[in-house]
């Protein structure tokens, strides 16, 4: 999870320096790589304490990498938006998902 965090960072100060024009492939890698990363671990942390793998996980990693056929024809700054829409999904399907447990118990 923190080598996601890291990446991700990394991929912020690219999209900061160059918002507009062209997405490079280094750019694509580490916006879309480092919150994939970051959702990998944190299934394996799931996996390990609690047994399972949670479906949005797995549903957010496969949406990141459908998003790298944007990075061909988007900016850079599109390509993290999408990005963290994805993440931002995750948590809010975590968040109602919690809600309900709540409500259930």
């Amino acid at each position: 999870m923190v080598l996601g965090i890291i990446v991700s960072a990394v991929g912020d100060e690219l999209v900061i320096a160059h918002p507009g024009g062209h997405t490079s492939l280094a750019t694509a890698l580490t916006v879309l790589g480092g919150p994939a990363l970051f959702l990998v671990g944190h299934a394996m942390f799931k996996r390990a304490v609690f047994g399972y793998v949670p479906v949005n996980r797995v549903a957010a990693v496969a949406a990141l990498a459908a998003l790298g056929l944007l990075a061909l024809v988007a900016p850079p700054l599109v390509i993290s938006t999408a990005g963290m829409l994805v993440v931002w999904a995750v948590a809010i399907w975590d968040s109602v998902l919690f809600r309900r447990l709540q409500v259930a118990a």
